[in-house]
């Protein structure tokens, strides 16, 4: 009998039982314990050699054992790679070398065109003409969108670094800041368009997907992939700051895998590709943190360490290292936390950009004081005010996209907030300096912008710093704020935050009419 060698091993599957740090054994066990006594009687008895079968591919689950997979580890049947990837995505895996057990990435989107060749849906948009007035917002955000595809290219005929691309685009980036400042305070129609503008870069690589999927891999076509692509992530690190996780999940996910296939792959193009595809999963990691899917960021995080290893940029692997421990927190493992910043550390030298310096030390202030090491935490908050420089200069766009004083200011006052938490002795003045620390966010110069992110971060820490000090009148305040900029955010996390606040306020003060009446805000 001739074996099926189409069958393959369902990795997904495997990936999310080791993530439960379960055996083969136990995962039949969890399952055979959902079974009332009518489903054990119709589908009989689930042991290891099932599920030993489903993880090598041998087998494929029914539909009654992929529902009660689904819901064993609360996911759907497409994460746990029960549902076959689109044909375009397999043939990437195949031929362009994706590695399996990474988290499974959002499909394109495809319809078939009129040559039959898979065409994503995104690209067969309405064409006709736009009536407009000339010189209005509009028209500039298009202008906008044409003159950085024209500096995406040229930059792509110099042969110019990825990072040096990026690092172009930030700046021009940045410069919008200042220009949508109006002088009564108010926010002009720059601000506005920018947004369209960012959203457009972050979507640019689409249109070479399907030539780079269909082939040959030209020089050419993939320096031009790999520049959209240096475009496309300095977008989304540029999204990631207000309310562009929608955005991010749409645009990213469609070219990360034939990126990473690249990054994997020896060529003179590797470096590059792996610069960016790092850089791209630590944006997963962190979209997968807001959406509360706390295993992906982890598994992300992972990842983005490991490409970066290969990539030998100093800034890049620290940073990873520090969004790791920050993955290893959120999953309930501050030993695991302190030892990846730790690491991190190791790396330090004089070449390392100040900012990420700065950023390091104070991720490993949090650390030390959520492993109640008290007084190491007191002294990395210190270090970290010593490295920020008033001006960032050359600093790669991962980090100046948003990092700051507001940062700094973020991370000092959750610091001493898990400060109060294992220094019961002190609990009281660590609170009351989380207060001070966090009210420093409104002192910041108005030239200085807080991205959107960091700014509802920082009042639902307030909020949380109100409840301890006892003073109900700020939490309301602080709460509400925080309700409502997680809800523009589109931030799940955030509204978590907010949502663990109110139950803190509700054990703080169980009979208040007006602490139990704000449940109100978090109805839809």
């Amino acid at each position: 009998m001739r074996m099926n060698t189409s069958r393959r091993p369902n990795s997904q599957l495997r990936y999310q039982r080791q993530q439960h740090c379960w055996t083969q054994s136990q995962v039949a066990d969890q399952l055979y314990a959902l079974l009332d006594e009518a489903e054990l009687v119709a589908h009989g008895v689930i042991d290891k050699n099932m599920v030993s079968k489903w993880e090598s591919g041998l087998h494929t689950p029914n539909a009654f054992w992929q529902g009660k997979l689904c819901q064993l580890f609360a996911t759907s049947p497409e994460e746990l790679g029960l549902v076959k990837r689109p044909e375009v995505e397999q043939d990437a895996v195949e031929h362009l070398g994706i590695i399996e057990q990474e988290p499974q990435l959002p499909a394109a989107s495809l319809l078939p065109a009129e040559s039959d060749m898979q065409m994503p849906t995104h690209l067969m948009v309405d064409t006709s003409a736009m009536h407009i007035e000339l010189l209005d917002w509009p028209t500039w955000c298009g202008q906008q969108i044409t003159d950085f595809k024209g500096l995406i290219a040229s930059w792509q005929e110099q042969g110019v670094a990825c990072a040096d691309l990026q690092a172009l685009l930030h700046a021009e980036l940045e410069r919008w800041n200042t220009m949508a400042q109006q002088p009564d305070g108010s926010v002009s129609d720059v601000l506005l368009a920018r947004r369209a503008v960012l959203a457009a870069l972050a979507t640019v690589p689409a249109t070479l997907l399907v030539k780079v999927q269909a082939g040959p891999l030209t020089a050419l076509l993939l320096e031009e992939f790999l520049s959209q692509c240096s475009a496309s992530i300095t977008a989304c690190w540029r999204l990631l700051n207000g309310d562009g996780l929608a955005t991010i999940t749409y645009a990213l996910p469609k070219y990360l895998p034939l990126l990473v296939a690249l990054a994997r792959q020896p060529s003179r193009y590797q470096q590059t590709a792996v610069y960016l595809a790092a850089q791209g999963y630590l944006l997963m990691s962190l979209v997968s943190y807001h959406r509360l899917r706390f295993l992906d960021e982890l598994a992300y995080a992972k990842q983005a360490v490991e490409l970066a290893k290969i990539c030998r940029d100093r800034n890049l692997y620290i940073y990873a290292l520090s969004r790791l421990g920050g993955a290893f927190e959120i999953n309930g493992q501050p030993k695991a936390m302190l030892q990846a910043r730790q690491e991190a550390e190791q790396y330090l030298d004089e070449e390392v950009a100040p900012p990420l310096r700065s950023h390091l030390f104070s991720a490993l202030a949090r650390a030390y004081a959520l492993n109640g090491q008290v007084q190491a935490a007191i002294r990395y908050i210190g270090a970290a005010r010593e490295p920020l420089p008033d001006q960032f200069g050359d600093v790669p766009c991962f980090i100046a996209a948003h990092y700051g004083l507001h940062h700094l200011i973020l991370f000092e006052g959750r610091t001493y907030l898990a400060l109060g938490e294992s220094d019961a002795e002190h609990v009281q003045q660590h609170t009351q300096q989380a207060m001070s620390a966090l009210a420093q966010v409104g002192q910041l110069s108005p030239t200085i912008t807080v991205p959107e992110r960091y700014r509802v971060q920082i009042i639902n820490e307030q909020a949380a710093a109100a409840v301890g000090v006892g003073n109900m009148e700020e939490f309301i305040h602080y709460l509400l704020a925080g309700v409502e900029g997680a809800k523009a955010l589109g931030s799940e996390k955030r509204r978590q935050e907010a949502l663990a606040n109110y139950r803190a306020a509700r054990a703080k003060w169980p009979y208040e009419p007006q602490v139990r009446e704000l449940a109100e805000v978090f109805l839809p």
